[in-house]
């Protein structure tokens, strides 16, 4: 190709630079690191802590001593950081691989041809394209030859396009055939893509259901702590006869906290984070720590074709070959590959003589790669219009290849069902012809070429289990419904129940159309949204997997939103989860994860809100009983640290592949609720004990520290059924060093050496949560099973 161009000079080059006419990098990650940072410090849970632990610093003034019950901050601190430090190597990773999958750019400047990146480009630039190059900013073509351009990244449908002199080409867009000039009309965010990339700047909501059960226990304790906490401090300190601010302040402190389940929150991040390790194992980069979490929960899984089925790469299947009396035979066949040698040199030496190689001639040439030195007379491209090439050998004829229909060769019946056959099966076709001259109207069919999509490894195997999960899989593509009904079929994607195309179906239908169809084509950027929110509405939830940057709505509607690495930047920067190596195969892992998460967190957050319901019971007494709660902070601290924290962190991290069933708040009312009620009335029992027998400070504080230690050992015990070698273990060393901390270490928790009468009654409040757990468990577990549909029309708590 020839071109006198000068291009650009530094001169305007550096003024474009300076005016800011240049490709900056569109980067549309939401959060900055500081939003990040800001994000995950300025949070309810973080601002409830901070004030406690300022109350007792402002106790332990005079008191040093007193400091040792600020440990419950740590794990406000640990899970802070956890959270931070997730987001922001989130961040690194895509802002990476953004800069990896940015090409180098080929352009003209003062004469010269010279290769820069792809954020150097200015407006005006010359730019040179061919064959697989990605179109970098929206340009004008100014020179081409035989120029075919794939826009399926920005519009859906992966049917190429030809393109003349005088078009515009669109960032994003890919050359499949043919090569140009062509002239920067718009750069970075005023690009095509760059304006539809915005839409990946709107913050995506968080759709994890163990989070928002969290947040509305938290909200729901914040009605009560604030009063509760005025109310106890004032009952302890005017009506208690405890004249001391300071210890009644770090009392008041230490109920409130058994209130938070503050352990829950961490280990619920410490489980998402460990998901995020394990997923990266798997070439898995996780965007949104919940996003593992919802994937685990969906119902309806919502693909592409291109990209998600297919890599986008066009396969050899065969050459069937076709004598003067139309009958057929396979090349494949070893018999055949010696013989019709003319056939195949002729395909061989057709395909060397194009002039720029898609990817339907690269897979052919791959095939057949024995290049016939035939002399050629004339060459007429590929083109969308013609959907034919011919190539005129100087002395071995005119040779055509191309789209059945348009190639104008005789075809008898049996050939033609053959070749309607193989469309119906999605296969792609192209016939191989012969004629004397370029200008003859018919020529004698020598080949049938079976071409296919080339489907992704495992894709298969994936979908077997999504099936078997009762997941269904809805596919959404911008190509023709028909073709990707019958790629999805090879797929083996079972349970198709009909395909669609879009292009004839009204908004106001959709609602309707998106129940009784299993593909659908043709469907633009704004409809694959439409079609997720429908699924939604009728209480789906959705997983969306995309590459494009049409596909960016859809995937912010989503409820877990997946792109490939090999995708725009757009898609990238919206998902939760990205495919690193393009392959779905690595969300069944996901699910695996996801699952682990859900149903050990559901199981072990018994641990934490058991310690939550008996001091919100107790709260409320010690309001009217007005002589101050008697455990200590750092007493609190060492029981939930090995009864709940340190257990729950090994329970939580174990393997579970098991279907997610029941809810949060179904396994809280049959678990934690009857041991909490059960431990504070016992409690309550002892309160009232000691005061008849005149037991109060240190002693009633280490009795009452034994009956919420025998509280949690129970709640332990019911949590680590059924048992294994590795269960027995961990709950037996919990146990132990619980009593170990009590005898070694009693005088840092403030625990003193009781007398006999103490002992007696310490061991029959033991005896007592036991055996009340097992003599009411049933009784309590149903009443309040009996009235939980009440409580959730009271509490604006949904599918938790």
């Amino acid at each position: 190709m020839k071109f006198n161009t000068y291009g650009l000079n530094s001169v305007q080059v550096a003024s474009r630079i300076k005016d800011g006419k240049f490709n900056k990098i569109i980067n549309t990650n939401t959060k900055s690191v500081s939003n990040i940072i800001k994000d995950n410090l300025f949070t309810f849970f973080n601002l409830l802590n901070l004030v406690l632990a300022l109350l007792i610093v402002a106790a332990s003034i005079n008191r040093p001593h007193l400091l040792v019950n600020l440990t419950f901050i740590t794990v406000i601190f640990i899970n802070t950081i956890i959270g931070i430090i997730q987001e922001i190597q989130a961040k690194k990773t895509v802002d990476q691989l953004t800069i990896i999958t940015q090409p180098k750019v080929e352009v003209i400047r003062e004469g010269i041809n010279e290769v820069i990146d792809y954020d150097k480009i200015v407006l005006d630039d010359v730019i040179v394209l061919k064959s697989g190059d990605q179109v970098p900013v929206d340009c004008k073509l100014i020179e081409c030859l035989g120029l075919e351009v794939d826009e399926s990244m920005l519009t859906g449908e992966s049917d190429s396009i030809r393109k003349e002199v005088g078009d515009e080409l669109w960032s994003g867009s890919i050359i499949i055939a043919g090569s140009c000039y062509a002239v920067a009309t718009a750069v970075g965010t005023e690009t095509f893509s760059g304006k539809l990339s915005s839409e990946a700047k709107k913050i995506k909501r968080d759709n994890s259901k163990l989070k928002k059960s969290l947040n509305i226990m938290l909200k729901l304790l914040s009605f009560i702590i604030v009063p509760a906490g005025i109310l106890l401090f004032a009952g302890n300190f005017f009506y208690g006869g405890n004249k001391d601010i300071a210890l009644s302040t770090v009392k008041t402190v230490s109920i409130i906290i058994g209130m938070i389940p503050e352990g829950l929150i961490l280990l619920t991040s410490v489980s998402m984070a460990a998901g995020v390790i394990v997923m990266g194992k798997h070439n898995s980069l996780i965007q949104r720590l919940s996003s593992i979490e919802t994937l685990a929960r969906t119902d309806v899984l919502c693909l592409d074709k291109t990209g998600t089925i297919t890599t986008g790469k066009i396969k050899f299947q065969d050459l069937i070959l076709v004598d003067e009396n139309q009958s057929f035979n396979f090349y494949k066949d070893n018999d055949n590959k010696k013989s019709n040698k003319m056939t195949t040199k002729a395909l061989s030496a057709l395909i060397a003589a194009l002039p720029a190689a898609n990817e339907t001639q690269k897979a052919i040439a791959g095939e057949f790669v024995d290049k016939p030195n035939w002399e050629i007379n004339e060459v007429i491209p590929f083109s969308s219009e013609r959907k034919h090439s011919k190539v005129d050998f100087k002395e071995h004829g005119t040779w055509i290849l191309g789209a059945p229909e348009f190639v104008n060769c005789k075809i008898s019946s049996s050939v033609n069902d053959k070749i309607e056959t193989l469309l119906e099966e999605g296969y792609r076709i192209l016939v191989l012809a012969e004629s004397d001259t370029l200008e003859d109207e018919v020529s004698e069919l020598r080949g049938i070429i079976v071409m296919s999509d080339e489907i992704r490894e495992d894709v298969n195997e994936t979908f077997a289990y999504f099936e078997k999960q009762d997941v269904s899989i809805k596919i959404i593509s911008g190509d023709n419904p028909k073709s990707v009904y019958a790629i999805a079929k090879r797929a083996d994607i079972i349970g198709l129940n009909g395909y669609i195309n879009m292009k004839y179906v009204r908004d106001e239908d959709i609602a309707h159309i998106v129940k009784n169809n299993s593909v659908f084509g043709r469907v633009s950027p704004f409809q694959k949204k439409a079609l997720i929110k429908a699924l939604q509405a009728e209480g789906h939830i959705v997983a969306m997997t995309g590459d494009g940057v049409n596909d960016v709505p859809a995937l912010k509607q989503a409820d877990c939103s997946i792109a490939m690495a090999s995708g725009s930047d757009a898609s990238k920067n919206v998902a939760d989860i990205i495919l690193m190596k393009n392959n779905i195969a690595s969300l069944v892992h996901a699910v695996y994860e996801g699952r682990r998460i859900i149903n050990n967190i559901q199981k072990v957050a018994s641990l934490f809100l058991v310690k939550t319901t008996y001091s919100s019971i107790l709260a409320i007494f010690f309001v009217f009983w007005a002589k101050g709660y008697p455990v200590m902070p750092i007493q609190m601290t060492f029981i939930n640290a090995l009864t709940i924290g340190i257990p729950s962190f090994f329970l939580a991290l174990r393997p579970n592949k098991d279907r997610v069933t029941g809810s949060f708040m179904d396994n809280y009312v049959r678990t934690s609720v009857p041991i909490g009620i059960i431990t504070a009335a016992v409690m309550i029992a002892l309160q009232f004990t000691a005061s008849a027998l005149g037991i109060n400070g240190a002693a009633l504080s280490t009795m009452s520290t034994i009956v919420l230690s025998a509280a949690g050992v129970l709640a332990l015990f019911l949590n680590c059924r059924p048992f294994t070698k590795t269960k027995i273990a961990l709950f037996v060393a919990c146990t132990i060093a619980l009593i170990a901390t009590m005898i070694l270490f009693g005088e840092i928790v403030f625990i003193d050496p009781l007398n006999q009468l103490q002992l007696i009654i310490s061991a029959i409040t033991v005896i007592s949560i036991f055996g009340l757990y097992k003599l009411t468990h049933s009784m309590i577990s149903n009443s309040v099973n009996k009235y939980s549909g009440t409580i959730k029309k009271l509490i604006p708590i949904k599918n938790i």
